[in-house]
């Protein structure tokens, strides 16, 4: 079905959404980048993020034939495109998107750092060890620091020594000596950072935190205490929504490729 297919709409105002369009575009498709009427057989690509009206104009027009690769959905909307008898499929967690992403995460933020100081033999805490986390620790041992891993599974502790990090176990956050760290990365989606974590280390510290929002970061508190911290969600987007486009798209045109039957 999908190589048989000549149409793409893409859809959704988003920066990293003309890039997805020049993808597919150059593959020889005819892309329709947010059609008033219905193109019939096309295959739908959403921005990552929609908002109300968007997706209820989306709601409106897509047929029962259609193929939706989607973001962030509302409950709602994921409900009615569903009981439409719409084929969804979620694009955010394809392995070749959350890779990249995390990379291009990780260059931004260190690029972001980079204007506060040199990195180079500088000690860095990471906070969680999933894709961001290693693709932050790797960018930070690439440009010369120091480079700890703070995790709650003891099982990542091979792995994490094995890429040339040390290791903290965050359940044992009382055995280790934090002031000689000048940066820390957080990227759990989780409150790790809180009062009594904050207090171990130097209020000279400088944080960073590219969890999804509220973060892991007690801010309140940082700012009382004078510490500097903010959070930086969505970096591929922001930073680099070309870059960022062609992640989805070649994602998705991948993952559209491995999983289409002889029948289709």
């Amino acid at each position: 079905m999908w190589q048989s297919m000549r149409d793409i709409i893409v859809f959704g105002h988003d920066p990293r959404m003309e890039s997805v369009a020049g993808y597919f575009y150059h593959l020889g498709y005819d892309v329709y980048e947010n059609p008033e009427e219905p193109v019939a057989d096309a295959c739908v690509i959403t921005a990552p993020k929609l908002s109300e009206a968007e997706e209820d104009a989306l709601c409106a027009y897509v047929t029962d034939d259609q193929i939706v690769y989607h973001g962030l959905l509302s409950a709602a909307c994921l409900q009615k495109l569903q009981e439409n008898g719409i084929t969804c499929k979620p694009y955010l967690q394809l392995e070749k998107l959350v890779t990249e992403n995390a990379q291009l995460t990780a260059q931004g933020i260190l690029s972001i750092a980079g204007r506060d100081a040199v990195l180079l033999e500088s000690h860095c805490l990471v906070l969680g060890y999933g894709h961001c986390g290693k693709a932050i620790a790797d960018a930070l041992l690439k440009a010369g620091a120091h480079v700890d891993v703070a995790v709650r599974r003891r099982e990542l502790k091979a792995e994490i020594e094995q890429h040339a990090c040390g290791y903290l176990n965050l359940s044992q956050w009382d055995r280790y000596a934090y002031d000689k760290y000048s940066y820390v990365f957080n990227t759990i989606p989780a409150m790790v950072l809180d009062a009594g974590h904050l207090q171990w280390f130097s209020p000279s510290i400088l944080i960073y935190d590219i969890a999804s929002s509220p973060g892991g970061t007690d801010f309140a508190y940082c700012k009382a205490r004078g510490i500097r911290a903010d959070i930086y969600p969505g970096i591929p987007g922001k930073l680099y929504p070309k870059e960022a486009g062609r992640v989805i798209a070649s994602g998705i045109y991948e993952h559209a490729l491995a999983t289409e039957t002889p029948s289709d």
